[in-house]
């Protein structure tokens, strides 16, 4: 067991450093379209079940710039029944600083809308420094 979980973990390692220079040579390029989803279930024995959505898009105007698009969703139902729905929409930008084979640094920002709605709507607006 030890022997495998050694072997995933090399194989893991030299495939995440083969290509990451792909990626900084064809991924942060001027014209290119970076799109990012993922969903997920919760179920838990004791808790709020709940379900979750992301989905991003991004397009780099040049080999060092990105604007993108976010949109985030949470549809919780807690132990008592009640539904709690959360959402976030967001607009913003990248900037790669420095380019190499197996890191790619960036600093950002976003602008968002938010929302919840429990016993009511609840809205904000916000801003966010990466």
């Amino acid at each position: 067991m030890n022997f495998l979980k050694k072997t995933l973990t090399s194989l893991l390692i030299l495939t995440s450093l083969s290509t990451a220079g792909t990626f900084e040579q064809n991924g942060v390029k001027e014209g290119n379209n970076r799109v990012s989803a993922s969903i997920r279930l919760t179920i838990p024995k004791e808790g709020d079940n709940g379900f979750q959505l992301l989905g991003q898009f991004g397009h780099f105007l040049s080999d060092d710039i990105e604007i993108m698009a976010d949109i985030f969703s949470t549809k919780l139902t807690t132990k008592t029944g009640d539904r709690v729905t959360s959402y976030l929409l967001g607009i913003g930008g990248n900037y790669y600083f420095l380019k190499t084979p197996t890191l790619t640094p960036y600093v950002g920002g976003q602008y968002y809308r938010s929302g919840i709605t429990e016993n009511g709507n609840y809205n904000a607006n916000g801003t966010r420094i990466y």
